[in-house]
């Protein structure tokens, strides 16, 4: 089970009889969530039906995935909080206006420290067409070699800094293999994506992408690496120019 304090509420949906789905909002101290609750009491159900944007719930669940770049918990145990009132960061934030990725959870997992836990090789960037065929998305496959055994629940986190325009848009992916079925020095292959929901208007110029390791629920550590991506295959070390 995982556990997270302080989420703000977007939006409220019954899903049969007595259960609901909600939606939680992003924000700079919070990753979102989406959670499923069947709370058993009247009591907590009218509570929950009543929610509104802006209040703060905290969460205890098992997370089922991560969809539309948000943690899926299912079950889920809602405990309710103070009305928080609308807030600036109560909608999700649009990834194309957004000049910083999107920071930790609010359950925070320290992340691990010192030495690097993979080793980054073999990129292969791509700026793909949406699947609208209205706007473009960016995807990497890389391939992670482990330094140490990884712990239960590490992730490898890929941040993509992508200049579009005049703009430089940001975003961040966690990838959900099973990094703590490797041993020390085994390699996995696997695929991050930024924008593949809600595409960019043009194909970037150029993108920054720097690799990090840390728990789902933490902010990672940023120091496995960082490589310049010039579409449509150019793969430098370190990162682009301004």
């Amino acid at each position: 089970m995982r556990s997270a304090s302080n989420l703000k509420v977007y939006e409220v949906k019954k899903s049969g009889d007595h259960c609901f789905r909600i939606q939680t909002s992003s924000s700079a101290s919070a990753v979102g969530t989406f959670v499923k609750t069947c709370p058993e009491d009247d009591a907590t159900r009218g509570g929950i039906a009543h929610l509104k944007t802006g209040d703060a719930m905290s969460v205890k669940g098992v997370i089922d995935g991560v969809s539309f770049r948000k943690v899926q918990l299912e079950p889920a145990i809602v405990t309710l909080g103070r009305s928080a009132g609308p807030t600036p960061d109560a909608a999700p934030p649009s990834p194309v206006a957004a000049a910083a990725p999107a920071g930790a959870a609010a359950q925070v997992a320290t992340s691990p420290e010192g030495a690097a836990l993979f080793t980054i090789a073999k990129l292969k960037p791509e700026a793909r067409k949406s699947l609208d065929g209205k706007g473009f998305y960016v995807r990497t496959e890389f391939s992670a070699t482990a330094t140490q055994k990884p712990e239960k629940g590490t992730a490898v986190v890929v941040k993509f800094a992508c200049k579009v325009g005049s703009e430089l848009v940001v975003d961040k992916s966690h990838t959900m293999e099973r990094w703590d079925e490797l041993d020390a020095k085994q390699t996995k292959k696997a695929s991050a994506s930024a924008w593949a929901r809600e595409p960019l208007d043009q194909k970037p110029a150029s993108c920054t992408f720097t690799f990090g390791s840390g728990r789902l629920f933490g902010e990672p550590t940023w120091n496995l690496g960082t490589f310049c991506f010039t579409p449509p295959s150019t793969v430098a070390d370190g990162p682009c120019a301004p």
